[in-house]
């Protein structure tokens, strides 16, 4: 099988992170895989006093989240598109792409059976509303969610049949505990920036100013609240860095304002620590059993739950072990060959055309 993809790379992203990381897990000699990778944004669009109208004309056209670096990729992928025609076109950042290709796709092969379209959304039902018109919705043969959340919303556009849930995955051979590494004093880590709560997480961290509880923050430093001292904020961490962060902290600490998949989370699990989050549907699908989920993000209940977890080591133990069960379950090895089974499903669904 023959795969032509297109994705997105965010700055805050490492190698070993990142929703693209399937396609590492897939056996090349049986599935030759195109993959063109762009930066979000538009330093790329050429000429520069262009990049203002195309924003317009993009958002007019139902793609509000669509980007001038998101037409260079797929004017790339035109190449590929002309020269070895995929059977399957999988745009990893559905919110963000699918405009000419599928188009250009029914017209460069009119007398064979056209690349199946494939789109993967990753923002949670409310933000899709606001990102996506029905129009380029209607190209995507099959849309797949990394949370059965989003399912309702997409298939009320698409239908039920051109839907699929396949779970966002974790390298587990990198992410994994290290008891040795592990803090002398109860600290938690909080990672990321986009929809998180970081102003739960402060007046969390403000109650627990004067307890033995420190907090560590990972984030890109921008647009953060005012935090207590028992704070620590960390920005531009490599892989290993970040690793040895989830290493030695106590717990995950992932307040959030609306979910799909998270790779925090996802990371800390791996990493083997207890989870405290939000309760949210879809951190349910992902969060072991035991995981502390808070409704309301509530700094009170956190903060109670922070002390209660660091007087029960016994908790602590058992929080930590199936964090790490549940993340080999969600491990990567397990999951891609999920993605090939929606592109088969895609491909089924797409009749070739009788010739003239």
């Amino acid at each position: 099988m023959q795969a032509l993809c297109i994705g997105i790379s965010y700055p805050h992203w490492g190698k070993r992170s990142g929703y693209a990381r399937f396609l590492d897990y897939l056996d090349p000699q049986e599935y030759q895989v195109t993959r063109i990778s762009i930066p979000l944004g538009s330093d790329l669009f050429w000429p520069a006093f262009a990049r203002g109208w195309s924003k317009k004309f993009f958002r007019r056209r139902g793609r509000r989240a669509f980007m001038p670096n998101d037409l260079v990729a797929e004017l790339k992928a035109i190449n590929s598109l002309i020269f070895k025609p995929p059977d399957v076109i999988h745009f990893l950042d559905g919110e963000h792409a699918a405009m000419i290709l599928p188009s250009l796709s029914r017209w460069l092969r009119p007398r064979r059976r056209r690349p199946a379209i494939v789109a993967s959304f990753h923002q949670p039902p409310h933000i899709l509303e606001e990102l996506l018109g029905p129009e380029p919705l209607a190209r995507v043969d099959l849309a797949v969610t990394v949370s059965e959340s989003q399912n309702e919303w997409l298939a009320g556009v698409l239908g039920t049949s051109r839907v699929m849930t396949v779970p966002h995955g974790i390298d587990t051979v990198f992410f994994r505990p290290d008891s040795g590494r592990r803090s002398n004093t109860f600290r938690l880590i909080t990672v990321g920036s986009w929809l998180r709560d970081l102003d739960a997480a402060a007046a969390t961290a403000r109650l627990l100013e004067e307890s033995p509880v420190g907090f560590d923050l990972v984030s890109p430093g921008e647009h953060l609240p005012a935090l207590p001292s028992n704070v620590n904020v960390h920005t531009g961490l490599s892989d290993e860095k970040l690793r040895d962060f989830y290493r030695r902290a106590g717990a995950l600490f992932l307040p959030l304002t609306a979910s799909t998949a998270n790779n925090a989370l996802l990371e800390g699990m791996a990493c083997g620590l207890p989870v405290i989050s939000t309760d949210l549907p879809s951190v349910r699908e992902y969060a072991p059993p035991e995981a502390v989920l808070v409704k309301g993000n509530q700094p009170e209940a956190f903060a109670q739950s922070i002390l209660d977890l660091l007087a029960d080591p016994q908790q602590q133990m058992d929080m930590a072990k199936s964090s790490e069960r549940r993340a080999k379950e969600l491990a990567w090895e397990k999951v891609a060959p999920e993605y090939v089974r929606a592109w088969r499903r895609a491909l089924d669904s797409v009749v070739p055309r009788r010739r003239q």
